[in-house]
């Protein structure tokens, strides 16, 4: 294994464990710290007792982290002779829907007022179970799952493409 080979494992680790991390522990709030949340008076005691300010920090580390790994790759894949239209399509999409969940990301953890009045806005709103339930975290782990199988399915379609003689 050449340096540079070893330095793209580390990267491609590095840009799993990040997305695993993310997406993870956006199922572990949705299944089972969120529901907790409705036993809780306010949003305050939820905060101090679950830390969710250490889970906004993950998120942004993880976030840094899939920009910089994410980049680097596209580059490395970008590169090889061996990529097609087909895989460059499927790519395509993951890139705009990982950048989707950090727009969703950002505006979910922006801060404790703009949640507040998100809140209180989407709560007037007619249909408003819908929205939030297609919104904020909901959203994030759905688009998380997607951006997973569209990773399987790259990799399927390089290997394939690495096959061909």
């Amino acid at each position: 294994m050449s340096l540079s080979e070893g330095f793209l494992l580390l990267v491609t680790w590095l840009h799993g464990m990040a997305a695993v991390t993310w997406v993870g522990g956006s199922i572990v709030y949705v299944v089972a710290i969120r529901p907790q949340q409705k036993s809780y008076e306010t949003s305050e005691q939820v905060h101090h007792f679950m830390s969710l300010g250490l889970f906004r920090q993950m998120v942004d580390i993880c976030i840094a982290i899939l920009i910089a790994t994410g980049v680097i790759l596209l580059f490395d894949k970008l590169s090889d002779s061996v990529t097609g239209g087909m895989y460059l399509s499927v790519l395509a999409l993951k890139i705009v829907l990982s950048l989707w969940m950090f727009a969703v990301a950002r505006s979910r953890w922006g801060g404790k007022e703009s949640e507040k009045k998100r809140s209180h806005e989407s709560v007037r709103r007619l249909g408003w179970q819908l929205t939030s339930r297609l919104s904020g975290v909901n959203l994030t782990v759905m688009l998380g799952v997607a951006v997973f199988f569209l990773a399987d399915f790259l990799r399927y379609l390089f290997e394939k493409d690495m096959l061909i003689p």
